[in-house]
């Protein structure tokens, strides 16, 4: 995905491209909520999954748009019994 910039009055800043998914996000909450269910921590998940903390941190917050075998990395390191994340939850 490529970066757009952002000017303001404060300089520039990276900003994702209009088309980023609302997916991302949630799937973030998912792994966060995942890893914090098992009591592990960033850096442990991180070192595990072979990526630093801050991405990550990153990918929690959704920030980051990794690709699906850092994720799948990123679950393994979380628990080595998922295969995925468990489905998204639809909203009323």
């Amino acid at each position: 995905m490529k970066r757009a910039w952002k000017f303001s009055a404060q300089g520039r800043s990276k900003v994702r491209a209009s088309d980023k998914s609302t997916a991302q996000p949630v799937w973030g909450r998912q792994l966060k909520a995942l890893r914090e269910e098992r009591g592990l921590k960033q850096g442990d998940v991180a070192l595990k999954a072979g990526i630093s903390q801050k991405a990550l941190c990153r990918i929690e917050k959704g920030h980051a748009d990794p690709r699906i075998s850092t994720y799948s990395a990123i679950l393994q390191a979380i628990d080595p019994a998922l295969n995925a994340l468990p489905p998204l939850e639809q909203s009323a």
